[in-house]
């Protein structure tokens, strides 16, 4: 459940002196960026390593998250979420392309039906977790919607900081793997890997990306998917409090 959701029930619009659809504005601001920058870091995760380029980007959208907290008008608030979309979208689609290098294509759906059942799953203690802070009430100046952006992007940047010191590079240096079963993951990626392609960069490949029709097809798919997803996820809340 998105926090945007939550602090919206907790204050959000009414000490932002939100207007009209302003509120909505806000929400929907995270995406164009989001959708911008999902491929430039599936590029950096490619070139640098996963433990690299995950790290950084989720300390800064929990430095951009923690911000939220101290916004106090409507263009503060479109400019942490215009940050936040640029630096969220490296998450879910370089966990995806780490899969896609790590585990055969028989073996891959299990994994990204994972990471899509931690979302939800994410979503289910986020609305506790708000529900524990708003408990909380006002503390030291801050409201509690404050509050709720404050401990949730304190909480992801202990989690960067240990992603950057525990992720590894690449399959082959992965820490926790032993030598043999290093061998057997390289076998079996060169054997039949998900993503094939040079080292270097080509524009051949956007082009043969772009011409595919399945990519076209897979992607209005998730659009339709997401309409509902991400709609009920933020305003949820909203709708329990008009159901007293």
């Amino acid at each position: 459940m998105s926090p945007l959701g939550n602090a919206k029930v907790f204050g959000f619009e009414e000490d932002l002196n939100l207007k009209g659809t302003q509120f909505n504005d806000i929400s929907t601001l995270f995406y164009p960026t989001y959708v911008l920058f999902e491929v430039p870091w599936v590029m950096a995760v490619k070139r640098w390593g996963p433990n690299n380029i995950l790290a950084i980007a989720m300390t800064a959208w929990s430095v951009v998250t923690l911000g939220t907290g101290f916004i106090h008008n409507y263009h503060q608030a479109i400019a942490v979420r215009l940050l936040l979309g640029a630096f969220e979208s490296a998450l879910f689609p370089c966990l995806v392309f780490v899969v896609s290098n790590v585990y055969t294509r028989e073996q891959q759906g299990k994994r990204i039906a994972v990471l899509y059942g931690a979302t939800a799953l994410s979503g289910a203690f986020g609305g506790l977790i708000a529900y524990a802070i708003q408990l909380m009430g006002a503390r030291h100046g801050l409201d509690a919607w404050r509050w709720l952006f404050i401990v949730e992007g304190c909480v992801s940047l202990g989690i960067g900081m240990v992603l950057w010191l525990t992720l590894p590079s690449s399959p082959a240096s992965a820490w926790f793997l032993t030598t043999s079963e290093r061998v057997v993951m390289k076998s079996r990626l060169a054997r039949d890997a998900a993503y094939k392609g040079e080292e270097r960069f080509s524009w051949s490949f956007v082009r043969m990306a772009l011409s595919d029709p399945l990519i076209y097809i897979a992607g209005l798919a998730l659009f339709c998917s997401s309409i509902p997803l991400f709609g009920f996820g933020t305003f949820l809340p909203t709708i329990i409090v008009g159901l007293r």
